[in-house]
């Protein structure tokens, strides 16, 4: 493979930002003005997709970015799941969050603690075969087990499990 080279140039009224890798081009809208986009957008189906999929990829990419700044973490740590920008995206070794997690974590200021001890609890209540809230319901408040009964069944599950073998 050869060396990238980035040039812009302007075709037609529209801005471009052509990247050459061994003879093959690629458009990336990434750059285009604002101003431009009812011009792009009325252009034909395949290009209409990839402005609407440009801006959302560029809004998830906010949010993550947001996500990081508020709880003072180093955004260089997470990643997309598969390079799919907008599924889920991990940070670390424990914490993984969908885009609607996210968005609402954002919007309400959620602490990192919060979503963590929420991460945990739904990893322990699936092992037990308990239903598990989603975020927005255990900011809420909703019915949880105490910490007590979840040693109850983590007891009763090792009892179980040594009277099968």
């Amino acid at each position: 493979m050869g060396k990238c080279k980035y040039a812009s140039r302007k075709t037609r009224g529209v801005y471009y930002d052509d990247i050459q890798q061994d003879e093959t081009w690629c458009l990336s809208i990434s750059n285009i003005p604002p101003w431009k986009d009812d011009w792009l957008f009325n252009q034909g189906s395949k290009m209409k997709d990839v402005l609407i999929r440009n801006r959302y990829e560029k809004v998830c990419n906010e949010y993550v970015a947001q996500l990081c700044s508020m709880w003072n973490q180093d955004i260089a740590y997470g990643w997309w799941v598969n390079n799919e920008v907008g599924g889920i995206w991990c940070y670390g070794d424990f914490i993984s969050l969908n885009m609607g997690d996210i968005v609402y974590i954002v919007n309400n200021n959620i602490k990192e603690e919060d979503v963590v001890n929420w991460l945990d609890y739904v990893s322990t209540a699936a092992i037990y075969g308990l239903s598990c809230p989603n975020l927005k319901s255990w900011v809420n408040g909703c019915p949880l087990l105490s910490y007590e009964d979840i040693q109850k069944l983590q007891k009763t599950k090792e009892k179980d499990g040594l009277q099968n073998r």
